[in-house]
């Protein structure tokens, strides 16, 4: 598998010359700690540069207004702002935009449906100029239970002037609206490759290629291997202010070839005892040699093979001749011999011992 990936790694437009991605975690927070308990702030309540609204349908069956709670009811039991919509249907968005219009990347905020029957989720969606940045998501108003509702990864909300938060029948403690510059993408080309290595008896690895931001490392598992095979190494980057970005790719060690090893042809001289041949050179570690046709006595030529194999090296296969020539026949002598005619037929005979196999 060969992952060579283009990604975004993402930071903040600290102005309009100059760029920084030490300030994405730049954030801004609005609460409302200071805020008395049921003050009516209105259908509209501006606060540290945003307005926070609710928005209510034609016809409505009640007049709900914005109203602050300073019971426990918001962010880790501070103060908060509360609808106040006691009639059923008759609030259907909250609308929370930047006072100048400018964007903003939101980042997070507290949620809490208040438990008097209405709606219990909905949807929450941004929009630049007029125009979503992207599609309305689900929500669920239960941040006294699963926490703030966070935002800071989702593209949708990297640049927007205005949040919309809908449902059928909204009740709900607003709290802890988090937000920040707007996100620049940047990109930035990291690369973690296949790679192949002959086996060579070392520890192997894979590295990521490009250049990490600053505040971004990686971490590698399954990334080392020494004997012959293949495994998928993953390259995890992570960072503070970054989305985590999980790489894989193949590590891959070939067999190696024997090297250093020869099977020469041999002859030798007959002398009744068996002979073979041997490799020459050094086996590495985990390597073995097997002969085959490799033990000759008589006179003859006979091909020898000598078949070396080992876990993380291709078999190597060697033939050589072994050849057994003749010996001379040593301590034999036939002597002149004299005889007086006595009318018998006379011989002369070899002296000394023929070896086995010899006749004369």
């Amino acid at each position: 598998m060969k992952q060579s990936l283009l990604f975004y790694f993402l930071f903040i437009a600290f102005s309009a010359f100059f760029l920084s991605q030490q300030t994405f975690a730049q954030v801004n927070t609005i609460d409302f700690n200071d805020l008395s308990n049921n003050l009516d702030l209105g259908r509209e309540y501006s606060r540290d540069g945003f307005t926070f609204a609710i928005n209510i349908p034609d016809g409505p069956p009640g007049t709900p207004v914005i109203v602050s709670r300073n019971d426990g009811s918001g962010f880790e039991g501070t103060a908060c702002l509360y609808d106040n919509n006691l009639a059923e249907g008759a609030l259907t968005q909250w609308t929370i935009t930047r006072n100048d219009g400018t964007g903003f990347q939101f980042r997070s905020i507290f949620l809490q449906e208040a438990g008097v029957g209405a709606s219990t989720s909905g949807t929450i969606q941004g929009f630049k100029n007029g125009n979503p940045t992207g599609p309305a998501k689900p929500i669920q108003f239960n941040s006294s239970i699963a926490g703030l509702k966070d935002y800071a990864g989702d593209s949708d909300f990297y640049d927007v002037d205005e949040i919309q938060i809908k449902a059928e029948d909204i009740n709900f403690f607003l709290d802890h609206f988090t937000y920040g510059p707007p996100f620049t993408p940047v990109e930035a080309t990291v690369s973690f490759e296949d790679a192949t290595y002959v086996f060579d008896g070392t520890e192997r690895t894979i590295e990521i290629t490009g250049t990490l931001p600053d505040g971004a490392s990686v971490a590698y598992q399954n990334n080392t291997r020494t004997n012959v095979g293949t495994q998928e190494a993953t390259a995890t980057i992570t960072g503070n202010n970054f989305s985590t970005l999980v790489l894989t790719a193949d590590l891959t060690i070939t067999r190696a070839n024997f090297t250093g090893i020869s099977f020469e042809d041999a002859s030798f001289v007959f002398d009744g005892t068996e002979k073979s041949i041997e490799i020459t050179g050094t086996l590495p570690d985990g390597a073995s040699v097997a002969y085959l046709d490799n033990t000759q006595t008589n006179v003859g030529t006979q091909e020898a093979t000598a078949t070396i194999t080992g876990s993380n090296f291709s078999t190597l296969v060697l033939t050589a001749d072994l050849t057994i020539t003749p010996a001379s026949l040593t301590g034999i002598t036939l002597e002149d011999a004299s005889f007086v005619f006595d009318g018998t037929e006379k011989s002369i005979e070899i002296t000394g011992t023929l070896p086995d196999g010899a006749s004369v």
